[in-house]
């Protein structure tokens, strides 16, 4: 492997990790899944313990087509390795010339190589962001501790309710729905 720029992170695995430039080998399932646990969604806004790997479960379960659903599971895996930015500040940071999600799409390269999964054509990508609308909707009304009037979901929630899951079932569980999925993905 190539040295490491100023710019690398380890990992929970013992990966060193870098920023600048991001390679698949770089990329470990166990990673993804424990730090994801461990990373709360809504910046830590929660009425409960939720992190980033429940919601992408939930995201994978919200996607109709069982061979899609690993790009679900998967869309968040990049906060692996930045962490949850919320969307306001990520959108802020893009604003002053931060290229954040251009990061996150490099890394989600690095990704869908790593586990053999071509990038998410149209259709595909779709359905992804069409799950996470309504998971983020129902996380609003299931999980985020403080609400405002000035923010509206832009999809209906799913009719499920959410329930706490600690972190090490969320890893546990992630890790699993990792393993089902992609052999639905490579069927």
């Amino acid at each position: 492997m190539n040295a490491l720029s100023p710019f690398w992170k380890v990992t929970s695995s013992g990966v060193a990790f870098d920023f600048a430039n991001p390679v698949p080998e770089m990329v470990d399932i166990s990673t993804i899944a424990h730090e994801l646990a461990m990373t709360s969604r809504w910046g830590g806004n929660v009425a409960f313990s939720y992190s980033v790997a429940q919601h992408s479960m939930l995201v994978a379960q919200a996607i109709a087509r069982p061979e899609w659903r690993i790009y679900g599971l998967l869309h968040d895996a990049a906060e692996a390795y930045t962490g949850d930015i919320v969307t306001p500040f990520k959108a802020y940071l893009e604003s002053k010339g931060a290229d954040v999600i251009g990061l996150e799409r490099r890394i989600l390269q690095c990704v869908w190589t790593r586990f053999g999964l071509a990038p998410p054509l149209a259709q595909k990508a779709e359905a992804v962001d069409t799950a996470d609308a309504r998971v983020l909707a129902t996380e609003y009304r299931d999980v985020v501790k403080g609400r405002s009037s000035r923010f509206q979901p832009k999809a209906p929630p799913l009719s499920a309710r959410i329930r706490p899951m600690n972190a090490l079932d969320a890893e546990d569980r992630f890790l699993e729905a990792f393993g089902s999925m992609m052999e639905l993905a490579r069927s």
